[in-house]
């Protein structure tokens, strides 16, 4: 069953995904891991920046320029899952992040504060290798059962799931 014909372009993309390759949640055996238990690693992250590549190759027109409007970023509490979908969309938008006006030049662009040996950015993006910063919605613990629907001490309804 599909929603749309073969001819026809999507017009909106939901999406639900776990988190990345992450750290162990418990340092047992390898204290290397140090206050990074549970953590999202680079592995992780670059497995979703991949996939928000692909999705922007199947789906172009979704993917061609970043609008916070056309954008909604929902994950849970955890830092793995903040930073998993920030990573998809890093690898989603095709241009990379906002670009300057042409009339947004010098001092203008730096914050008004007497700072000494400011970098030069030389770059047209607003900030450098065009990363897109884009807001990621948490809504603490109120929803969680969004993310763990057949976590019984999560969603009122589990047992409607059992049976």
């Amino acid at each position: 069953f599909s929603l749309y014909s073969a001819e026809e372009e999507p017009r909106m993309l939901l999406e639900l995904f776990r988190h990345g390759a992450r750290g162990p949640m418990k340092n047992f055996f390898d204290p290397t891991w140090g206050n990074n238990a549970g953590e999202l690693t680079a592995t992780g992250m670059r497995q979703h920046y991949v996939l928000g590549k692909a999705l922007a190759k199947d789906y172009p027109h979704l993917f061609a320029k970043y609008d916070p409007k056309d954008l909604f970023l929902m994950a849970s509490t955890y830092n793995r899952t903040i930073v998993s979908g920030i990573s998809q969309v890093y690898g989603s938008y095709l241009d990379g992040g906002p670009k300057l006006d042409d009339n947004q030049t010098g001092s203008i662009l730096q914050p008004p504060y007497d700072i000494k040996d400011v970098p030069d950015l030389n770059t047209s993006y607003a900030l450098p290798y065009g990363v897109l910063p884009v807001p990621v919605h948490v809504d603490g613990a109120n929803n969680q059962y969004i993310f763990a629907p057949f976590d019984a001490g999560m969603c009122p309804n589990n047992q409607l799931w059992e049976n």
